[in-house]
């Protein structure tokens, strides 16, 4: 991968684009890079017209693809520049009409971040400003955001800190997320209570707790009703690759890479556009 300039060029630059340009512009672009991008193909079942969305490929280290030389670019460690979102809503379909006769408007925009810190950490932590500020692009506001975070903080600052339109919208839980199955406190519980076929739920899991990480992944996997409420999300997988040792310690922990790939492409092709987090 390291010697396709060209690919690596056409990702990093049909993906920075499809970001920018959310509202109408966002699988357009794409199209025209065959070979680059990853791809969703929906059928009508009523008429058996197909359409097809795109996606960031499953290539490198599933993180931007500059950073697979980290001496070099050590600033594209935790770039999201590689990633696609997935929606474009219906106030921006006027550029893609045929998009908007795939489906009806998401009743609602909710957002699950486990392990969000604070909305004004410093950019390459910013989870919670991205998500609202990388939707809003894409014609999305978010209806209600649900942000766990173990560290404690003091609530006044973080109040604070969240944008005014946001703030009758969004819950923020000094609290750190469980697995426990029976619990309340399990994210994907409040998730199961909350959420609706009819909503756009996006879910980002990166608490820097591996056993913890694995039981809420594995819940996932085994509870198809879970996987149906679940329209996009977000997991940084912290396994055993060389290039990341001097930042996860993973050298002896037996998941590699290639359990990355096959973790992604499942839950993709379950529907879930499914993308690896920096």
């Amino acid at each position: 991968m390291q010697s396709d300039v060209k690919l690596v060029k056409a990702w990093s630059g049909g993906a920075a684009k499809s970001q920018a340009n959310g509202c109408g512009h966002l699988d357009a672009s794409l199209a025209r890079e065959q070979g680059v991008f990853s791809r969703f193909i929906f059928e009508d079942q009523c008429t058996g017209e197909t359409f097809t969305t795109y996606i960031e490929p499953l290539a490198g280290l599933t993180r931007h693809p500059e950073a697979l030389c980290l001496d070099k670019n050590a600033d594209k460690l935790g770039d999201r520049g590689y990633i696609v979102l997935g929606q474009t809503s219906e106030t921006c379909a006027h550029a893609l009409p045929s998009r908007a006769a795939f489906r009806a408007p998401f009743a609602r925009m909710l957002v699950f971040d486990l392990g969000a810190s604070t909305y004004t950490t410093p950019v390459g932590a910013d989870s919670q400003r991205w998500f609202v500020e990388s939707y809003a692009r894409h014609g999305f506001a978010v209806s209600e955001y649900y942000a766990w975070e173990a560290g404690k903080h003091d609530p006044v600052a973080i109040w604070a800190e969240v944008p005014g339109d946001l703030k009758p919208h969004y819950h923020w839980l000094n609290i750190p997320a469980t697995p426990d199955a029976e619990s309340m406190d399990n994210p994907w519980n409040f998730l199961r209570a909350i959420a609706t076929p009819d909503d756009f739920v996006a879910v980002k899991l990166d608490i820097d707790n591996t056993p913890v990480e694995t039981a809420f992944m594995e819940q996932l996997f085994k509870d198809p009703k879970l996987q149906a409420l679940v329209d996009e999300m977000f997991f940084e997988h912290h396994v055993n690759v060389e290039n990341m040792w001097r930042y996860w310690k993973t050298q002896k922990e037996k998941v590699y890479l290639k359990d990355t790939y096959s973790m992604i492409l499942q839950l993709r092709q379950k529907g879930i556009r499914f993308h690896s987090w920096p």
